[in-house]
């Protein structure tokens, strides 16, 4: 497989990472949730902490060079277990770091992976990354990433308020029978009340694509769009070219600009913009759909990605949606340059290359069967997963290109934590269907975009600025990216969690904080207002 591959495939987190160091926030895991005596079969569940939406578990990895437990973040959007280049060095599994800490693949398979009471024998393949630009944001000593082959025949049950990710034995559908019946089959006893359907493909490594819209007003909506669900971002993400692409401006969206994206191949700007109202697109069986709405049976287009466009659809009355509360938009002006991701990308490992494309174009064919069986023995109509004023990253950057070379179709974004949040979530991978249950915020921030307009760092011992909001207090009293923060009201950053700093800056809009900086124009005590900024 190719290097830049899998730098692809890792790079969705780098731009989670960006609202979880700007204002950080990590809750403990809850140990009152599902037994796992109660849970079926074959099934396993266990507990995470919550780091402004990056899921953090605690698992173990042996091979020859010993065992080492630690934490992992649990990421869809990458499709191996991923380990830091110098934990695989000592386990045994790689020979050598990579230069300039570049994503890679290790020559040999771990010996057992073990999460909660379930462990997995003989894992391969494993990436190897540099997983430092992860624990500088979260303050954790994170040592990897969870992917998706170690789920992927599975339904990941994903349980935001309590805490707890469930993995459900999925066999799939049989040849001529429902997805969408099978599926509820596997995961009705999880997915919660008012839970909604959304039909998804995989493409590439397993990367879960779906169908969305961005609704500006009652007369203006925007052609359907795909976007990559990805449990790794902490925020959903919009790429500006698809924008333009789709006709959609926003030029008038509420927007916060000045930030920075941490990611492992440099650290661009971006924008944290209010999306008016992102749609994803969802399907209910006929009988459903006839008693709750009293209209004649409709059949779905093959493709789910317009199965909105048909006239029949448009006939029927307004399809349900689950709407709550969100976030979006406005200019970035990223500074990665391409030509590294290309370049990567041509230096290809032959065997998994081929392997990753054989994969690729089986699971379009899988796509592809799955929506013909859909169409002639489940007919459906179209409804809507929604949420109004959707925070999300704005961005310009050269990953929309290999994402999209990846799933073998145009991608304009990432689906994240800031939608997410708003549910319990059921991931069916054999099925192919994602299930959204409204439930409550699970950690409520009212105070999330009142704040001076700082974002923050670690490195080493030392919190750094890495970001200032345009025209923000901040900015207004010259505090520039790279300046040290000595204290925040009267807590010594060096010796004190980079989560408590962040939960300090929000507050009250009109409130003061008192900030010690130290920069070119030396050491500052400084009162700063928090303003809402978004």
């Amino acid at each position: 497989m190719a290097k830049g591959r899998l730098a692809r495939m890792l790079f969705p987190l780098g731009i989670a990472l960006v609202v979880s160091v700007w204002l950080p926030t990590i809750t403990s895991a809850e140990t009152s949730s599902t037994r796992q005596d109660s849970l079926p079969d074959g099934a396993y569940s266990f507990p995470f902490e919550l780091y402004e939406g990056l899921v953090i578990a605690k698992a173990t990895v042996s091979a020859d060079g010993g065992d080492s437990a630690g934490t992992f973040v649990l990421d869809t959007g990458a499709g191996f277990l991923a380990i830091d280049d110098s934990l695989a060095m000592w386990l045994g599994i790689a020979d050598s770091i990579p230069f300039g800490g570049t994503p890679s693949l290790a020559p040999r398979a771990l010996k057992r992976f073990q999460i909660g009471d379930h462990s997995i024998d003989f894992v391969q393949p494993i990436m190897t990354i540099d997983a430092d630009v992860i624990r500088r944001v979260t303050d954790r000593p994170v040592l990897g990433l969870l992917g998706q082959r170690l789920y992927q025949d599975r339904a990941l049950v994903l349980d935001y308020v309590a805490r707890r990710v469930t993995m459900v034995p999925s066999a799939g559908h049989d040849a001529g029978s429902p997805a969408l019946e099978a599926s509820r089959v596997v995961a009705s006893s999880f997915y919660g009340v008012g839970a909604r359907a959304i039909p998804f493909r995989l493409a590439g490594d397993g990367k879960i694509l779906v169908t969305a819209r961005i609704v500006v007003s009652r007369f203006a909506r925007s052609k359907p769009f795909t976007l990559v669900l990805d449990t790794g971002a902490t925020k959903s993400t919009l790429f500006r070219s698809s924008l333009e692409e789709l006709r959609v401006d926003p030029k008038s969206w509420n927007a916060i600009c000045g930030i920075t994206l941490p990611t492992l191949f440099g650290t661009p700007s971006a924008c944290v913009v209010r999306v008016p109202r992102l749609e994803l697109e969802g399907f209910v069986p006929h009988s459903a759909a006839a008693a709750e709405a009293g209209t004649p049976r409709e059949t779905p287009p093959s493709n789910a990605s317009t199965a909105h466009a048909s006239k029949t659809t448009r006939r029927m009355r307004p399809a349900v949606s689950a709407t709550l509360g969100g976030n979006a938009s406005a200019n970035a002006n990223p500074a990665t340059p391409v030509a590294k991701a290309q370049e990567d990308s041509a230096n290809a490992v032959s065997d998994e290359s081929s392997r990753t494309a054989a994969d690729s174009a089986e699971l379009r064919t899988k796509n592809a069967q799955d929506a013909d069986r859909r169409t002639a023995k489940e007919p459906w109509r179209a409804e809507t997963v929604a949420i109004r004023d959707h925070d999300a990253i704005l961005m310009d950057s050269p990953l929309q290109a290999v994402l999209s070379q990846i799933a073998g179709e145009s991608v304009h974004g990432l689906i994240g934590y800031s939608f997410l949040k708003a549910f319990r979530v059921t991931i069916d991978y054999p099925n192919r269907v994602l299930w959204l249950a409204p439930a409550a915020d699970p950690d409520p921030r009212p105070f999330e975009y009142s704040t001076p307009g700082l974002q923050l760092e670690r490195r080493g011992t030392e919190v750094r600025v890495t970001g200032v909001v345009e025209d923000s207090p901040a900015a207004a009293e010259g505090i520039s990216v790279g300046d040290r923060v000595v204290s925040i009201d009267g807590r010594q950053a060096a010796s004190t969690d980079l989560t408590t700093l962040g939960r300090a800056l929000e507050g009250e809009p009109g409130s003061h904080i008192e900030i010690v900086v130290e920069g070119t124009k030396g050491v500052r005590t400084l009162k700063l207002q928090r303003r809402k900024l978004l």
